[in-house]
């Protein structure tokens, strides 16, 4: 059986986790994510809990960060820290 590979493949990624934080965590992640960035056709995008940060941000050129906080909308159920509903919306409304 002969094995093509095809080089101009994009692969994307979708992290859950903590990012852009000084929990533990959140420092693992970064090292996580700046070793996966260095593959140029991997796109990444992260939904980083305990992020403060009001807006998405490029974190490099193929690393895309939503800051989980800034996806609370007025109407949704208070005392997830983990912002599991905001997730579940970002992936049913976005192709990512």
């Amino acid at each position: 059986m002969k094995v093509i590979k095809n080089e101009a493949i994009e692969k994307n990624l979708l992290v859950f986790a903590d990012f852009g934080c000084d929990t533990g965590f959140g420092k693992v992640a970064k090292e996580l994510i700046d070793e996966w960035s260095k593959d140029s056709k991997l796109k990444i995008v992260v939904f980083a809990i305990n992020n403060f940060a009001e807006k998405t941000y490029q974190y490099k050129d193929n690393v895309l960060v939503i800051p989980a906080l800034s996806t609370i909308q007025d109407n949704d159920p208070k005392g997830d820290v983990y912002c599991r509903l905001q997730f579940l919306r970002l992936l049913y409304n976005n192709d990512l």
